[in-house]
């Protein structure tokens, strides 16, 4: 039994729009997933990521300081970090998976973000030097 070429042609075409239609979807799902915002995904947004980057190490200077040091020195060390994050409304764990995501999916924006930093840190620095070069020293010397 001979098959007509109308039906051939007409399976055929069935058969193409049904691989376009099944490509289109694979592409709409494809892009959707890649279209997910960072709070969708469990990120805490770029700007408030280095922004609390960029305190963390403001208070990891600070604490190097041993007036500062000796006040929260009976805290958990990660607690006075923890604190630093909660104040933005985020957990440990999204400042976590947040580093996690941009250590292995973007690493050259986190060199970006932290060299943003030492640079905002670097000025505040310079500032403070300035200033304490402007304070005359004390008479009489350190020891009385």
């Amino acid at each position: 039994m001979k098959t007509s070429p109308e039906i051939s042609t007409y399976n055929r075409n069935k058969i193409i729009r049904r691989n376009k239609i099944i490509w289109l979807i694979s592409l709409f799902l494809l892009f959707q997933a890649g279209c997910k915002s960072d709070k969708e995904k469990g990120l805490i947004p770029e700007k408030t990521f280095a922004r609390i980057l960029y305190e963390v190490h403001l208070a990891d200077g600070l604490m190097s300081l041993p007036a500062i040091h000796d006040k929260y020195y009976p805290r958990d060390s990660i607690a006075n970090y923890t604190d630093i994050i909660e104040s933005h409304g985020f957990t440990k764990e999204a400042m976590e998976k947040t580093l996690k995501y941009y250590f292995t999916e973007k690493p050259k924006k986190l060199i970006r973000m932290y060299d943003h930093a030492i640079g905002q840190l670097t000025e505040m620095e310079t500032l403070l030097e300035e200033e304490l070069e402007e304070v005359p020293a004390p008479e009489g010397g350190l020891w009385k």
